[in-house]
């Protein structure tokens, strides 16, 4: 009991306290999440707001060449003069200067000659390759700004570096005809500010992505220029916004991603997720020292408690184990009129109670055992009949009567196997023996009538058997089947064995059963109902009963008969 009440107090106490703290954590935890999704995609929305408001600039200092008359007058000249050299490329430094982080402005005429203004230490190696799909791309766009993504370039001095770039066509300000192309290359340095401000608000790793999917760039930069959609959560990044949870590199982040309404690029940050629930983590470590410190001092409160509760039924046990070791006279000290005071004080009246009747018990057993001697004087000793029939039987054989002698015979070993005290088996040969005996005596009342068939193996023969279970079987079938049967009988007995169980099959060619009869008694043998009103089976009952008692549940008998065919019975016995 004690052991019990603490550990009742105990889960009354931790349980909710255990419950609350984890429903809390959890509801805390997704508050933390879903509010940091909604502030970083308002971040990432204005960071790339910031990043397209850069683009348009460069889209806008693009169309300056329209604006410069002398310029353009220039580059309609063929060939590539010191004058127009001049002229070009001066034009060219005062727009590269207009925005810091442009690395690189050129610009080519309609001859494929090549003017331009560098921040870096060297020309593209492929400027002369890249010409052709820029002037295509510039001619498709008919004057309007095209965003070439981020492309890996190699300078003249060795370096590499990745740039994205702006081309577009230079038109004649009179005729509005091509007269040649500028383009812009900005180092992605500009989108790195953009990210590692980003990655210092998230704790984790972003990335930009252009319209064909392309990584613009990325916090590690291992990916650039490469297709997103290479990637299995790439399937998620679906709309123009969302978020969704992914696991990279062993680690869990929600990525939250927005997309560019300007120039269709898209921002995804990965926020790792144990850097939102840092917090969240922490309320739930103190919370399980509380409740780690409340359960200490919770157990330690229901010891006590339950030490006073306990402890006077503890003295009531001990009182108990005293009386059950024989002790009588032992009594319980009551000093509180609750509970456990009145179980005591109704004990101490029991044992006064059980004190007096033992005496009563004692005296009644004395009289009980002068009554038994006094009976057993005045019965019939058993062996006193066998003995009387045996001297009978002698009697009738001097006499040469030899039919009384030999039902005298049978009958007195029928009585003699009938009468063998305290034990319950034989073997199967010795039940045989007797039921031959009572055969015996059922034909010389019958006139021969019966007629007894035998295939019991010798091997079963030897095996143990429950004493007095067939007799009352084939007895049944003589009363029930066979008397009330025109002429000679049949009974026949065989015998086989199943597994460890020995099967015993009776059959006669009697006047049978109705099939409601079958059905009610062997319902009768299976619920083991014993119907002392019934007007036959109450031997077969009796021989069922005893068989479950013995051998177990799943044995007994099963009877099969069909009217004016004869009966069978089927008995189960252990082997």
């Amino acid at each position: 009991m004690k052991k019990k009440l603490i550990i009742i107090f105990v889960f009354l106490i931790t349980l909710p306290l255990m419950l609350t703290s984890y429903i809390s954590f959890q509801y805390y935890s997704k508050s933390m999440q879903e509010n940091t999704q909604t502030y970083v995609l308002g971040t990432t929305s204005e960071l790339l707001d910031k990043l397209d408001d850069y683009i348009l600039d460069i889209k806008r200092i693009s169309a300056l060449p329209l604006f410069m008359t002398d310029m353009q007058v220039k580059l309609t000249e063929p060939g590539q003069s010191i004058d127009k050299m001049r002229s070009v490329e001066h034009n060219i430094l005062s727009i590269n200067n207009i925005k810091q982080d442009t690395t690189s402005v050129y610009i080519i005429d309609n001859y494929d000659e090549l003017y331009y203004n560098l921040k870096t230490d060297g020309v593209r190696q492929d400027i002369r390759d890249k010409i052709p799909y820029w002037r295509k791309l510039a001619k498709e766009a008919d004057g309007l700004p095209v965003l070439l993504s981020t492309q890996e370039v190699a300078y003249s001095s060795g370096n590499k570096d990745y740039v994205f770039s702006v081309v577009r066509e230079i038109r004649d300000a009179a005729s509005i005809v091509p007269i040649g192309m500028i383009v812009f290359d900005t180092s992605v340095s500009v989108v790195a500010k953009t990210i590692q401000e980003l990655d210092s608000i998230t704790k984790g790793k972003s990335m930009i992505l252009d319209q064909q999917n392309h990584v613009v760039y990325d916090s590690d930069r291992t990916f650039i220029t490469q297709s997103a959609e290479i990637w299995d959560f790439f399937s998620k990044v679906v709309g123009e916004h969302g978020s969704f949870a992914v696991t990279l590199d062993g680690i869990e982040y929600i990525c939250t991603y927005t997309t560019s309404s300007k120039s269709d690029w898209k921002m995804l940050a990965f926020i790792p997720v144990k850097e939102v629930t840092a917090k969240a983590t922490l309320t739930r470590n103190v919370t399980i020292l509380v409740t780690i410190g409340i359960t200490g001092f919770a157990l330690i409160v229901s010891i006590i408690i339950t030490y006073f509760l306990t402890n006077p039924l503890s003295k009531i046990s001990k009182i108990m184990k005293q009386v059950q070791s024989g002790n009588m006279k032992v009594r319980l000290h009551v000093r509180y009129a609750d509970e456990v005071g009145l179980l005591g004080k109704h004990f101490n009246q029991m044992l006064e109670r059980i004190d007096g009747l033992i005496g009563e018990v004692a005296d009644g057993r004395l009289r009980k055992k002068e009554a038994e001697m006094r009976a057993l004087q005045s019965q019939i000793n058993p062996h006193f009949i066998y003995n009387t029939l045996e001297t009978i039987r002698m009697m009738a054989e001097l006499n040469d009567d030899d039919h009384v002698s030999a039902m005298t015979y049978n009958l007195g070993q029928m009585l003699r196997y009938s009468l063998t005290k305290g034990v319950e088996v034989g073997t199967v040969a010795s039940e045989l023996e007797h039921l031959e005996h009572y055969l015996f005596l059922q034909n010389m009342r019958f006139n021969d009538k019966f007629t007894l068939k035998l295939d019991v193996p010798d091997h079963i023969k030897r095996l143990p058997m429950l004493k007095l279970i067939l007799q009352p079987v084939v007895e049944n079938s003589i009363y029930h089947g066979l008397e009330k049967r025109d002429g000679p009988g049949e009974i026949s007995i065989s015998a086989y064995n199943l597994g460890i169980d020995t099967y015993f099959v009776l059959s006669d060619d009697g006047v049978g059963m109705s099939k409601e009869t079958v059905y009610k008694m062997n319902d009768r043998f299976d619920k083991l109902i014993y119907d002392k009103d019934s007007k036959g089976g109450i031997g077969l009952q009796n021989v069922n009963e005893r068989i479950k008692l013995h051998y177990g549940p799943e044995y007994g008998l099963q009877l099969e008969s069909r009217l004016g065919q004869g009966t069978r019975v089927i008995m189960k016995i252990l082997r």
